[in-house]
């Protein structure tokens, strides 16, 4: 059984993350990744949609449209 990583959607080089080690954001961008690759979601297809703050840095991490 494989499990699904979610690194087929993050850019190169762009880790470690930059929030805090307490903030649930990084965590909350890791299981919807895995979701994403789970889905069988290709990164052509996927747009993400993010807020403004810290939670509007996520899609720096992303290789979607974002």
């Amino acid at each position: 059984m494989s499990h699904a990583t979610g690194v087929s959607y993050l850019k190169e080089g762009v880790l470690p993350h930059m929030w805090c080690s307490g903030c649930g954001i990084g965590v909350m961008l890791g299981a919807m990744l895995r979701a994403f690759e789970e889905l069988g979601y290709r990164n052509a297809d996927t747009v993400v949609v993010t807020g403004i703050g810290c939670t509007g840095k996520a899609d720096d991490y992303l290789v979607t449209h974002a």
